[in-house]
């Protein structure tokens, strides 16, 4: 499946630009059953440190306070917790 990017793209999770390093994937919400979207690799690689409890320190990077909190907050909407 191909992805056309536009300049205005953005992550419908942290509505950050999606660009450059930050490309689309498949984002899983849940896996049984399967509920997937797409969403920015940023955003895919918070909810793996998340789901799977890797201990990881804030210090720049991707993983930041703020997109945890986008990223909860959004699992939240649909019942899933993390």
């Amino acid at each position: 499946m191909k992805i056309t990017k536009t300049k205005k793209d953005k992550c419908p999770i942290c509505y950050k630009k999606v660009a450059g390093k930050n490309g689309w994937c498949k984002y899983h919400i849940t896996y049984k059953p399967e509920k997937t979207i797409l969403a920015c690799k940023f955003c895919n690689f918070t909810e793996f440190i998340l789901r799977n409890s890797i201990k990881r320190e804030f210090g720049g990077g991707v993983l930041t306070p703020w997109r945890v909190d986008r990223v909860v907050a959004y699992h939240a909407k649909f019942g899933v917790k993390l």
